[in-house]
């Protein structure tokens, strides 16, 4: 799990933000495993290039760990983008995990509650990227993950087609 420290962005981006550039991902843009792409602020791809290790070039989980908490979703990876403030990203070990899997587990009542499980309540809930870390993910074999994957978003076909 990695996130961008508020120091971080207090420092190096918020008083870099530009009208176009590298899309900053934000809470917002992280909403019932879906991702909004609309963005409220960008950054000139150098500064992004120097903050390598909260840029977004991969496919990888990004999940809220202020306010809306228990919100993930899948960046997909076919562009370059940058944690905003109060995001995370979750990197997959391949081959032993899909990202969907870990999403889907997540969204469910058990992961939510695994996920949440040393929430801190605050003005705004938020939880630390220890507690992520700390997360307990039950995985299958490959093969079955991929079922389960499947069979989800089967029954979620069906309830939008209802």
């Amino acid at each position: 799990m990695t996130k961008l420290a508020g120091f971080e962005y207090t420092k190096n981006i918020a008083p870099n933000l530009v009208s176009e550039g590298i899309p900053l991902f934000k809470g917002k843009n992280v909403q019932n495993g879906q991702l909004i792409y609309e963005f409220e602020g960008y950054i000139p791809e150098a500064l992004s290039d120097k903050l390598e290790r909260s840029q977004i070039n991969k496919k990888c989980l990004l999940t809220p760990y202020v306010g809306t908490i228990g919100n993930i979703a899948i960046f997909p990876g076919d562009f370059k983008a940058h944690l905003g403030s109060n995001v995370g990203k979750i990197e997959i070990i391949k081959n032993l995990v899909l990202e969907e899997y870990v999403m889907y587990y997540f969204r469910s009542d058990l992961g939510y509650k695994e996920l949440t499980k040393h929430k801190k309540a605050t003005a705004q809930e938020s939880i630390s990227i220890e507690a992520i870390r700390d997360a307990y993910i039950p995985i299958p074999p490959f093969a079955e993950q991929k079922c389960i994957i499947k069979k989800i978003e089967l029954l979620f076909s069906a309830c939008i087609n209802f």
